[in-house]
């Protein structure tokens, strides 16, 4: 698995937090939430991921959405 340094954990963290303001937003921005989930598991946060992907596929209003298909693709 991928070895992170301090400042790429700080990074990562820093993004969340900024998906997690847009998210907060827009609970139906999938691909705030699709970049969540993966940077959930570059920090090993693999259920935190699992439970963003399963809210695109809830909230998907369009099953064609790329977002949704990644989302099922990952997950």
């Amino acid at each position: 698995m991928l070895k992170l340094t301090p400042a790429e954990r700080s990074s990562l963290q820093d993004a969340a937090d900024k998906l997690l303001r847009a998210i907060a937003l827009d609970p139906d921005f999938s691909y705030a939430r699709l970049e969540l989930a993966r940077i959930y598991r570059l920090q090993r946060r693999h259920d935190a991921a699992l439970e963003q992907l399963e809210q695109i596929q809830r909230s998907a209003l369009d099953p064609s959405d790329p977002a949704h298909a990644a989302a099922h693709f990952i997950r």
